[in-house]
């Protein structure tokens, strides 16, 4: 824990715990797009790339918490990363806990009008037309009419995604994901985002 952090902690009073930088810019891509509230926390955000076993959040936290004695923060977990610890789900004040119901974060992108627009600003026409013949045949077909019906992969979400710009022939880093979430549109977001931009609010 550096001088820095500490400086932060005491300006800001608020943490926010995440997978990496990339769940950070797609909740605030996300944001951006619902105009919502805590766009403005999220621009300039005390926020730290967490490990995966629990116990490391919630020490770090009750650390900071000693020279920040009203320090809040909010962890948000990958549902499988949260699974791995089942023993350590407790936590200190002052921290909440939130965990994805599906796989992680990228999985509420993939919504085929979206990954189509993002890959016809990024590609050629005939990228999208690899693209949406991919998606037509190996995405369930429930999932083009009630996007957000159900869980329809029960895996993480930038698998999905790495095998979409596959077939589509273009070269993307999963870093770059967070280009599908700043061209949604509002009606396109999950329910869920909605739900947990709210409580880190």
């Amino acid at each position: 824990m550096g001088n820095i952090a500490l400086v932060l902690a005491q300006q800001k009073r608020r943490i926010l715990y995440v997978e990496g930088k990339t769940d950070l810019e797609i909740l605030r891509a996300w944001a951006a797009v619902l105009e919502h509230r805590l766009l403005r926390l999220l621009q300039e955000p005390l926020w730290k790339r967490m490990a995966e076993i629990n116990w490391t959040v919630c020490r770090h936290f009750k650390a900071m918490r000693l020279h920040v004695p009203d320090l809040r923060g909010v962890k948000l977990s990958d549902r499988k990363d949260w699974q791995k610890a089942p023993a350590r789900k407790s936590s200190p004040e002052g921290l909440m806990q939130l965990v994805w119901r599906q796989d992680e974060i990228e999985n509420y992108m993939i919504h085929p009008d979206a990954i189509l627009r993002w890959i016809r600003m990024i590609g050629d026409e005939a990228a999208v037309v690899r693209a949406k013949d991919y998606m037509q045949m190996r995405f369930p077909p429930a999932l083009h009419e009630a996007p957000f019906a159900d869980n329809y992969f029960k895996r993480k979400g930038k698998g999905v995604l790495d095998e979409v710009f596959g077939a589509a022939l273009l070269q993307v880093k999963a870093g770059e994901y967070n280009g599908i979430a700043r061209g949604m549109h509002g009606d396109e977001i999950h329910p869920e985002v909605v739900v947990k931009l709210d409580a880190i609010a």
